[in-house]
């Protein structure tokens, strides 16, 4: 998926810069980079710096435990979830400072959606909330391509994903195709992202779709 090839661009830094990495990331990018390199350039257009993109192995690598340094006085820690929007997502807390960076697992604060590209929208939605319940009074969250915020930058998110999840079980229940069910998921106030019609219409709703229908047995 998209985060995890810009977790890739890692490459671009020094050698003697170390690479911290969930192992599932690590082994996605072993198993599936040239093809994701691939969708990137197909979405995003050519001679745009992607295909000089080059994996780079991790110095560390990380697990479900999560991993802490010490730099000089400043706790960091990378801290891990669940699912958000790949199976490597990691989340990088400061505990005395109260910051959190969140990489593309929350993209940016309302009215940016969610990008559910490998799908799993239940999980995405209860990872976020365990990200949010897990934030103190006066955290500072950095998204991944925005300004610094407050945790109710989750709230948005979580909601979005909610009403997705209900409207788009609904239409399966109700016996609706695919092409049912984009046309009546519009989702409408939700809008104000620049990419709605395409990460919600072409990513969110079809993901949905196929996971939900898969475990209704459909």
């Amino acid at each position: 998926g998209l985060g995890d090839v810009y977790k890739r661009q890692n490459g671009f830094h020094g050698d003697n810069t170390q690479i911290v990495q969930h192992a599932d990331t690590a082994s996605f990018i072993a198993e599936h980079f040239e093809p994701d390199r691939e969708w990137m350039i197909q979405n995003f257009g050519a001679n745009q710096g992607i295909e000089e993109v080059q994996p780079r192995d991790a110095d560390v690598l990380v697990d479900a435990e999560g991993w802490s340094v010490d730099l000089g006085g400043i706790e960091v820690e990378a801290r891990y979830f669940g699912f958000a929007q790949t199976h490597g997502d990691l989340w990088v807390w400061l505990p005395e400072e109260k910051v959190l960076w969140t990489g593309n697992a929350q993209v940016t604060r309302d009215p940016g959606l969610p990008w559910l590209i490998d799908g799993r929208a239940e999980a995405s939605v209860e990872t976020m909330r365990a990200v949010r319940d897990f934030l103190p009074e006066g955290a500072r969250v950095v998204p991944g391509h925005d300004t610094p915020t407050t945790p109710a930058i989750f709230d948005f998110t979580i909601d979005y994903l909610d009403t997705l999840l209900a409207e788009v079980g609904a239409a399966i229940d109700g016996g609706m195709t695919l092409e049912e069910t984009t046309a009546q998921v519009t989702m409408d106030d939700f809008r104000g992202y620049v990419l709605f019609d395409w990460v919600h219409f072409v990513m969110n709703v079809p993901n949905t779709y196929a996971d939900l229908s898969d475990e209704g047995g459909r």
